[in-house]
């Protein structure tokens, strides 16, 4: 029997007020604690403003060919074949992509030495953008994970082949 008055309503997300963009509201809405929305906000405008400054490009460009350069294109997942463990990857959706690679940017900027958030942030998606930096280092860390289970996903495949 179906609850449907239980089943979890995906939020709708509104562009932000100053680049009119999902991705930086992404940002915002991920990085907020406790609510501070407001602070974030002038945080994260700060970052693109030190990012126009130091590149003298469109920050908005920026940060999101530092989102495709972190977008991890598969996932791990755990999945029991007669009785052994392994690690198989799994294709994820466009949406899971941009809010891991958010994630792993997030997560790296407590890696940085700068003082402030924002300077940090700005640092940290410039370096993405530039294919260097701790969210790379992340997102290669799972590349070369998967490439190594990719081996245990042809296997069992051709086994499963054979038995038929």
């Amino acid at each position: 029997m179906v609850r449907n008055k239980f089943l979890k309503q995906k939020t709708i997300i509104f562009p932000d007020l100053k680049f009119n963009s999902y991705l930086i509201q992404l940002l915002i809405n991920s990085a907020m604690k406790n609510g501070k929305k407001s602070l974030i906000e002038d945080l994260v405008y700060n970052a693109l403003k030190d990012i126009h400054i130091k590149t003298k490009q469109n920050p908005l460009k920026i940060f999101e060919i530092a989102l495709k350069n972190l977008q991890p294109k598969f996932k791990l997942i755990d999945v029991k074949i007669k009785g052994i463990k392994s690690n198989t990857p799994v294709e994820l959706p466009i949406y899971l992509q941009i809010k891991t690679a958010i994630k792993w940017l997030l997560e790296s900027l407590k890696q940085r030495n700068e003082k402030s958030f924002s300077t940090r942030l700005a640092n940290e998606i410039i370096d993405a953008s530039k294919y260097i930096g701790n969210a790379i280092k992340k997102r290669d860390q799972i590349y070369k994970q998967i490439e190594a289970n990719k081996v245990d996903v042809y296997d069992n495949k051709q086994e499963i082949i054979n038995k038929e």
